[in-house]
Formats: C-alpha cells, structure tokens, sequence
C-alpha cells in the first residue's frame, strides 16, 4: 500500500527475518562471539549501574540527550555477551527511524548484527505475533495492514452508508471520525468522552449515536475484508496477550523487553 507522508513514522518493518514461525518450538542457536567491550570505561556511573543490574522492571527517567538510548544500547549487549540468546531479547521503539538507529549503533557496538533479535516498532512486533496467533483471535493470517490514508479512505466509504443526512447537526469529516475512534481507543474513553475532550462542537445526541453508528460499520468492513488499522494491531496484540497459554509462552521464550 502507498505510504503517505503523514503516516511514515507509523509503517513499520520488523528488522531479522529469523524469527521461527512458532514460538513453540525452540530453535538451537550458534554462540556468537562479540567485539571486547570496556563497559566501565565507556559509559558513565548510573549508565553502567544500569547495565550491570538487569534484573527486574526498571524505568529510566531522563532528559533528551542524557544518553537513555546509550544505556539501552549497552544493555543489550552486556546481555548478549553474558550469554543471553538473542532470539531472548525484543528490543522495541515507536518509530521506524529510531528502531532503525538503535539496531545499528547494537550492530556497531558488537561489530555484528545479533541475529534473531526482536527489534522493532510496537506495531511491527504486534505484526508478527498476530500472523503467528491470528487463528486464536479470529483473524486470518494473510490479513491486510491499512496505513492511514486507507484507513480514512474506508471510514469515508462507511459514513456514505449510514446517511448522515438524516440528522440536521454537522457530522465529523472521516478524518476526524478516524481520530475520535483512535483516541477511545488509545485512552480507553467512550465516545462522548472524547468529544468533550478533544471535539465539542460536535458534542450532541444524535451525532454521537450516528458515530456510534458508523464506526460498527467501519469495523465490520474491516472484519469482512481482513483488514487491520494501526490501532487493531495493538488492540488484538493486547488480546493475545491476555490468552494464557499464549502469553506465557512468550514469556517463556522471551526473557529480556528493552523499549526505548
């Protein structure tokens, strides 16, 4: 699909094609051998405090430029080379570019790429679990990511279907029926809270039941083309998460979750 320039930050790639197509099955892995790194030499205090103590959730509170995604970059590979495999590791960003940087300055560091690593956007990881899981949620495995620009294309066609003639208030545009629908989403609020919040113009009775309305058709749409937006991939990976079996699987399989 075509990538728009609004939305090219929001495309993703997953960065290995060596992941197995299961989870269930462990893959043996050839111990690699690493460049020699002086982690105490070449980062500062609270950097290497952070490295040597990798054990646990941790959160780093940083400004720009303070070196998070240095520390993170080392983190990796002090995993890497105390013998952490590193099909064990998902490393995981929001963006495509800096998913892009991160896997280079850990290729840089070690002086070869870590192959089998999970490195990724969020909705690249969330890509590649739900092909492998899509059976379990009710989705196809071939089915069809829409960028943004598609997304407002196909909510466009479901506002034709729902006449909103029929009402005397102005309705959204399916730009901003798309933005209202991802921010319930994303914010976990009703309809009506997110029109207060972000579109007041539109706060109304019959406009609200008539987006309501709409975004049952747009899902629908989507279900009957197997289409996924953005925002179901995240949505189904959360699902998936939430089935057992599934989740501790992963966990299993997947010992270290760096997010930068």
């Amino acid at each position: 699909m075509k990538k728009s320039k609004e939305s090219e930050d929001h495309v993703f790639e997953i960065y290995d094609d060596d992941y197995a197509e299961s989870l269930e099955f462990e893959e043996s892995e050839i111990l690699e051998e690493y460049n020699d790194i002086d982690f105490e030499d070449e980062l500062n205090a609270e950097q290497l405090e952070i490295v040597n103590n990798l054990h646990g959730p941790m959160l780093i509170i940083a400004g720009a430029g303070s070196g998070k995604t240095r520390t993170i970059v080392y983190s990796v590979a002090k995993l890497l080379i105390s013998g952490v495999k590193p099909s064990q590791i998902m490393l995981v960003t929001f963006t495509n570019k800096a998913a892009h940087e991160m896997i280079k300055r850990v290729e840089e560091l070690l002086g070869k790429r870590p192959k089998g690593i999970w490195a990724g956007t969020f909705h690249s990881i969330a890509n590649r679990f739900l092909r492998m899981y899509a059976k379990s949620l009710g989705l196809q495995p071939n089915f069809t990511i829409m960028d943004e620009s598609d997304a407002k294309s196909l909510m466009k066609l479901a506002i034709d279907k729902i006449n909103v003639k029929e009402i005397e208030e102005r309705f959204p545009t399916s730009t901003i029926a798309k933005n209202i629908l991802s921010y319930s989403i994303n914010c976990n609020k009703s309809i009506k809270e997110v029109i207060q919040w972000k579109y007041n113009h539109f706060d109304s009775e019959p406009v609200i039941l008539k987006l309501k309305e709409l975004f049952q058709v747009y899902a629908k749409k989507k279900a009957d083309d197997s289409l996924l937006d953005f925002d179901d991939l995240l949505v189904f990976w959360n699902r998936l998460l939430d089935e057992k079996n599934i989740a501790k699987l992963i966990a299993k399989r997947i010992k270290y979750v760096l997010v930068d």
